[in-house]
């Protein structure tokens, strides 16, 4: 099975790796179908188009638009469809500049890589998402790949048309519906006494120390007053 790791595609033997290759499938298609041709000179000038960079992941590239030099530049990322044909993807100038509209096309790119080209189907309706699971089962993939690549195949295809934007709940991330236990303290937070305040003794000034000198009785560190209370209790 064909898987896309941006490698370039074959369209009616002619592999596409430049915007030449693009011009040249695009020019075979609108001969064979009658219509206009996409990249025509004439066209391009008419609604100031221009081409920005060469192809992004073999399949997108950026184009800007404007009515005349006096309105804004804005910038459209356009798609390279298996028969050559051209689309845009999301809204016709949905940029504002150059380097955001790269980025989504790079961020496109990036979808496609992994999603098989044969059985997945365009779409990311539901139903679409479990025919495609049901393909790629048949196919020989397990469940659980099965699912991972139907879905990652439906939310490149929403982001093709929706560039911007969350994706819808079917193509979300599964949340787990486990529920969290969370233990609750039973005991009752005890209050925390104050601190107590450490006494600081006062800094002895020359009086202290004048009055606090050696006792001519006992040879002490103290006063005599001190020394009658401490020998003889008065």
């Amino acid at each position: 099975m064909a898987t896309k790791k941006n490698s370039p595609m074959t369209i009616d033997g002619v592999v596409v790796k430049t915007m030449t290759d693009v011009k040249r499938v695009n020019k075979a298609k609108s001969q064979r179908d009658g219509r206009a041709y996409w990249f025509d000179k004439g066209v391009m000038r008419f609604f100031n188009t221009r081409l920005h960079g060469g192809l992004i992941g073999f399949r997108y590239f950026v184009t800007s638009e404007r009515y005349d030099t006096s309105y804004p530049l804005q910038f459209s990322v356009r798609q390279v469809q298996p028969d050559g044909g051209i689309d845009t993807v999301g809204d016709f100038q949905d940029y504002s500049t150059l380097e955001s509209a790269k980025d989504a096309a790079k961020r496109l790119a990036k979808m496609d890589q992994g999603i098989p080209t044969n059985p997945i189907r365009e779409g990311y309706s539901p139903e679409v998402k479990k025919q495609n699971i049901a393909l790629l089962i048949r196919e020989g993939y397990a469940e659980k790949q099965a699912v991972a690549v139907a879905l990652k195949a439906a939310r490149a295809s929403y982001r093709r048309e929706h560039p911007k934007g969350a994706f819808p709940a079917h193509l979300g991330p599964k949340k787990s519906t486990a529920k969290k236990t969370t233990k609750k303290s039973t005991k009752k937070s005890a209050k925390k006494a104050p601190a107590k305040k450490r006494k600081v003794s006062p800094k002895l000034t020359d009086a202290h120390r004048r009055a606090r000198s050696t006792c001519k009785k006992c040879g002490r560190f103290h006063t005599t007053r001190d020394h009658r209370r401490h020998y003889y209790g008065k």
